[in-house]
């Protein structure tokens, strides 16, 4: 079973660090029965065949059509040796391209449902069959990321001060400019550019919030000026959180797949990055979960499947709003921390002081044992001196 693993390489550097994620590979395929071949392995920014006509910078909106044509043709030889394709963090654009390529491909994206105490994955394909099995195994995680958002709430309710926001509230939530997940093939899209729709969905609410992203916060003008609009800067999950906020609306925030699960009413006005078809699935660092993907016979290895033993947020660093969260844990350990060593303290003072009320005990008879002969000698002496 051989399996290519690429990254957006019409929209970014293939040895790009921060959006080149084929350490991915290692982690979910130890298994030797799968022989995985990294995109960088096989396309070299210095190939003088084809290096020219890769993205030079990352995040780049649009390449020349010769070379979305040279690179296409390139990947038509290569990619017909491999038995399925695994695409990471690809575009809508891109995806159109690959397809036309392989009928096996799996394309997979960080989870954004980032409260879990995983960094998890979606996953959806281009293959019925693949996708049927992804929604089988998504099904299965449902209870996973719903029983975490409910601790996410509890534990920011009940260890943090309540927010004060107006009741039957529509939160607004802001993105980065220039991001691929708010680009609809011609521009850069954002709030402003659905202003009257988000008007006309806010009639139907008291209080319209409005939170910026915390690396964009002047982009969308005409929202953050608006009179009747709050700007705030509560954290995200602090606002999920509260039953104040009834309705979440934003071009393609990841905070719209998150608001579900906080049993908030949903407007999301793209979903061409990560598309409706993809589903989060808990299970990837399981062998037993690529076997049941990619084997044909296996079905019941579905029943086999563990949540993933370890959180891969350290590696790159992928926390986002989960910081937050850990903050809140943290504060908790702490406190836990503190409250078993006074009580650690005072279970030793209770034990010095039961020994040295045993001490005082033993002396006090070891007093009264001297004192009682002494006084006898006393005695003696002075009826021989004082006859």
């Amino acid at each position: 079973m051989i399996i290519l693993f690429l990254t957006d390489i019409f929209k970014h550097p293939v040895d790009y660090l921060p959006t080149n994620h084929d350490w991915l590979a290692d982690l979910w395929f130890s298994n030797i029965k799968y022989k995985v071949t990294k995109i960088n392995e096989i396309l070299k920014p210095n190939d003088a065949s084809i290096g020219i006509e890769l993205p030079v910078e990352p995040y780049t909106s649009v390449l020349k059509k010769s070379s979305i044509t040279k690179i296409s043709d390139y990947l038509k030889k290569t990619v017909s040796s491999f038995d399925y394709i695994i695409a990471f963090e690809c575009c809508h654009e891109t995806r159109e391209i690959l397809e036309k390529l392989h009928p096996k491909i799996i394309y997979i994206y960080f989870s954004p449902l980032r409260y879990s105490n995983r960094q998890t994955f979606t996953l959806s394909s281009n293959n019925n069959q693949i996708q049927q099995k992804i929604i089988n195994v998504s099904n299965l995680g449902i209870s996973y990321y719903q029983q975490q958002a409910n601790y996410v709430k509890h534990l920011v309710n009940n260890k943090q001060p309540n927010v004060n926001l107006k009741p039957k509230s529509i939160l607004l939530i802001g993105q980065v400019e220039a991001d691929l997940s708010v680009w609809n093939g011609k521009k850069y899209t954002n709030l402003d550019d659905y202003y009257d729709e988000i008007m006309k969905l806010a009639s139907d609410y008291d209080t319209i919030y409005y939170k910026p992203h915390p690396f964009s916060k002047k982009n969308n003008d005409r929202i953050v000026n608006a009179t009747n609009i709050i700007n705030t800067d509560i954290e995200i999950y602090r606002l999920l959180s509260s039953d104040a906020i009834e309705h979440v609306v934003t071009v393609s925030s990841s905070v719209a797949k998150e608001a579900k699960f906080f049993n908030k009413k949903v407007t999301q006005f793209s979903s061409l990055y990560i598309s409706d078809s993809c589903q989060n699935i808990p299970y990837t660092m399981d062998d037993n979960f690529w076997n049941y993907l990619l084997e044909t016979t296996n079905e019941n290895l579905i029943k086999k499947l563990v949540i993933d033993s370890i959180d891969i947020r350290p590696i790159r660093n992928t926390y986002w709003g989960y910081k937050c969260i850990l903050e809140l844990e943290s504060t908790m350990h702490n406190l836990q921390e503190l409250n078993t060593k006074f009580e650690k303290k005072q279970t030793e003072l209770l034990v010095s002081y039961n020994q040295l009320h045993k001490k005082n005990m033993i002396l006090e008879e070891q007093y009264k044992a001297l004192a009682t002969p002494k006084k006898n000698i006393f005695k003696i002496l002075f009826r021989k001196f004082f006859k």
